[in-house]
C-alpha cells in the first residue's frame, strides 16, 4: 500500500455560511479530492450530552461487535470494534433506538448530505440508518454472518455514494482515505469531536482509529437503484468492500441449488437470494435487484 500523507487541515469552516453554501463549498472538495472535512457544523448539539446517549445504548446491550466480513466497508475492524445501527430517521421506523439528541443529530447529517448532493450532480434518492461506531480493538472475530445481514450490507455497499462521518469524541482519533486503486496514496485526516468527513465513498475505503475509546456517528447516502440494477449495463465493479460478502453469497447460493427440497428449505435464503439461484445468467448478486425499502427512506435536496 502506498503511504498516507497526513492531513490536520479544514476545508470548509461553517460557521455564518447557509446550508446552500456549505453544500456547495462542500462539493468543490469533492470534486477535486473525493472528501472534504468540515468543523462548525452541528455546533449547536452537546455532544456530552449525545454521549450520555451513547452510554445508555451501551447499557442496553445494543453496542455489538460486526461480522469481521463487512467491517471494511463501515470504518475498519479498529473503527467499527462495536456498532450500533439507530434505525431509519423518519419516524416510521419501529425498531429506531437512540435519544431524542442523538436522533435531532442524525437528522440534521440529512439535510448536510442532500445540500451537496445538487452540486456534484448525483442520482440521490434515499439514505441509510445512522450507525454509531466505537474504536479499539476487537475483542474476538466476531458474530457469523448471516444471510439477512450480508444481504443487507451488500446492497448497501454497492449502491453507496456519499458517507458522513461525525466524531463524537470523547477524544479524537484519525481517518485513513484510500483509493479504490491501492497504488495511489493514502490521506490520513486527523479529526477532533465535533469534526464532519464527508466522503465519496463510491471511490474511497475508509478506516478510523483512535488512542482512545471515541465514537462516530455515519450514514450512508444511496444512488438511484433503478439506474444501476445490471453491473453488466454499466460496467462498474462494486467496492473491494462487497468482494468477500459476493463471494460469501454466491457459495451460500451454490449451495442452495446443489441441494435436495428439504435443505433448500432449511436454509432460509432471502427471496431475493432464490430468485437469482433460479437465473442462468446471474452476472452479480449485489445489483441484480432493489434495496429493502426497510433499510432506507427516501431523502430530498435541501431547498434552502
Amino acid at each position: 500500500m502506498a503511504l498516507a500523507s497526513r492531513r490536520d487541515l479544514v476545508d470548509v469552516h461553517a460557521a455564518g455560511l447557509s446550508t446552500d453554501g456549505i453544500g456547495y463549498a462542500t462539493s468543490q472538495c469533492l470534486w477535486t479530492k473525493g472528501f472534504c472535512v468540515l468543523e462548525g457544523v452541528l455546533q449547536d448539539h452537546d455532544l456530552g450530552a449525545v454521549l450520555f446517549e451513547v452510554a445508555a445504548l451501551d447499557e442496553e446491550g445494543r453496542l455489538v461487535q460486526p461480522p469481521t466480513m463487512f467491517v471494511d466497508g463501515l470504518l475498519g475492524s479498529q473503527g467499527s470494534s462495536r456498532m450500533c445501527d439507530l434505525g431509519l430517521p423518519d419516524g416510521s421506523d419501529p425498531h429506531r433506538v437512540g435519544g431524542d439528541r442523538i436522533w435531532h443529530l442524525d437528522y440534521e447529517m440529512t439535510e448536510l448530505g442532500m445540500s451537496v448532493v445538487p452540486h456534484l450532480g448525483l442520482v440521490v434518492k434515499s439514505r441509510t440508518g445512522g450507525i454509531v461506531h466505537e474504536s479499539g480493538m476487537p475483542e474476538d472475530e466476531g458474530p457469523e454472518l448471516s444471510e439477512d445481514v450480508c444481504s443487507k450490507w451488500l446492497n448497501i455497499f454497492t449502491h453507496q455514494q456519499l458517507m458522513l462521518v461525525f466524531c463524537l469524541g470523547p477524544f479524537a482519533g484519525s481517518l485513513e482515505l484510500q483509493p479504490f486503486d491501492e497504488s495511489c496514496n493514502s490521506t490520513e485526516i486527523q479529526v477532533r469531536p465535533g469534526t464532519l468527513v464527508i466522503l465519496r465513498a463510491d471511490l474511497l475505503q475508509h478506516r478510523f482509529s483512535a488512542a482512545k475509546q471515541t465514537y462516530c456517528l455515519s450514514c450512508f447516502f444511496q444512488k438511484d437503484v433503478r439506474h444501476s440494477k445490471h453491473r453488466s449495463q454499466n460496467g462498474e465493479e462494486p467496492p473491494p468492500c462487497c468482494q468477500a460478502l459476493e463471494g460469501w453469497a454466491y457459495e451460500r447460493i451454490r449451495e442452495y441449488k446443489e441441494g435436495s427440497p428439504d435443505e433448500q428449505a432449511r436454509m432460509c435464503l432471502p427471496r431475493s437470494w432464490e430468485l437469482a439461484a433460479n437465473h442462468t445468467n446471474f452476472v452479480g448478486i449485489a445489483s441484480s435487484w432493489d434495496i429493502p425499502t426497510k433499510i432506507l427512506y427516501e431523502v430530498r435536496p435541501s431547498e434552502e
